[in-house]
């Protein structure tokens, strides 16, 4: 029963590194789209 229980936290803990690592990758460029997107609103803005 142990060695089971050890098995489930070796896997839990693989997901929550695949998804914290997918998340730290995923978000400078998710920032960095909407600065880019700010941007261009505010030349848009300063063109008028």
């Amino acid at each position: 029963m142990k060695e089971k229980n050890r098995t489930w936290i070796i896997v839990a803990i693989i997901i929550a590194v695949l998804l914290l690592g997918y998340w730290v990758l995923s978000s400078p460029r998710v920032e960095k789209d909407v600065n880019q997107q700010s941007k261009e609103v505010i030349e848009d803005l300063t063109i008028d």
